[in-house]
């Protein structure tokens, strides 16, 4: 008994949170569930700018987004008709590698957010691009080349100037073998951002020339 004891504490001083079991809270009011939309941002934001810099997230990083992540589906739970949680959880699943959830959480943000016409707040329409952008990045994991390219067409199409968006059609065009369509796209994102990562490492693989850049903004 005294040995099992120890092994708790020792666990707890080690990070002993990892792993732990979160379940999605029970929410009464619209007051409520703004608290909990707090948190769950202020859990998770600033790992999900860390994770889409490309580094590494903890065990124990991991386990603050899953909370915020059951926090976002205690809110859809109280609130089904309100698109923003879906959107904030299908983030989260996104950056976790669960890309089935991602896909079906965003699918329920784009059908529930207000249509592009007549024009909501630019940060709604801002969301959906995103929306669109996290599915065709999942789709693309997925291997479902053709939705994935038909999502980051609607991302780009709300959205022309993110190269971010252009890249993620791009990407999933080459799949496709579509490699004109493709070298098009990696070329707009180029001239956005000609020091955009993957699309520097697109043109290399299809070995583009990029002398029709802007001048001082050629990629090497």
């Amino acid at each position: 008994m005294l040995a099992f004891v120890l092994s708790l504490l020792i666990t707890r001083g080690q990070g002993g949170d990892r792993g732990r079991v979160m379940d999605p809270p029970v929410i009464r009011s619209s007051a409520e569930s703004n608290d909990y939309l707090a948190k769950a941002e202020k859990l998770s934001l600033k790992l999900l700018e860390k994770q889409a810099q490309g580094e590494a997230l903890t065990e124990t990083e991991k386990d603050d987004l899953r909370e915020a992540a059951n926090i976002f589906k205690g809110i859809i739970a109280f609130e089904p008709r309100r698109f923003a949680p879906y959107y904030g959880e299908g983030r989260i699943r996104y950056a976790l590698g669960e890309y089935e959830a991602a896909v079906d959480l965003m699918f329920q943000c784009i059908q529930l957010a207000p249509p592009p016409k007549p024009k909501p707040p630019i940060e709604v329409v801002q969301m959906v691009a995103d929306a669109h952008y996290i599915s065709s990045r999942s789709l693309f994991f997925l291997k479902r080349y053709e939705t994935a390219a038909r999502a980051g067409e609607l991302a780009l199409t709300l959205a022309p100037s993110s190269p971010d968006y252009a890249v993620a059609w791009a990407a999933a065009e080459l799949e496709l073998k579509h490699e004109t369509k493709a070298q098009e796209l990696i070329m707009q994102a180029l001239l956005v951002d000609p020091n955009h990562k993957e699309a520097r490492r697109l043109a290399k693989f299809l070995n583009m020339d990029l002398k029709d850049l802007p001048a001082g903004r050629k990629v090497n």
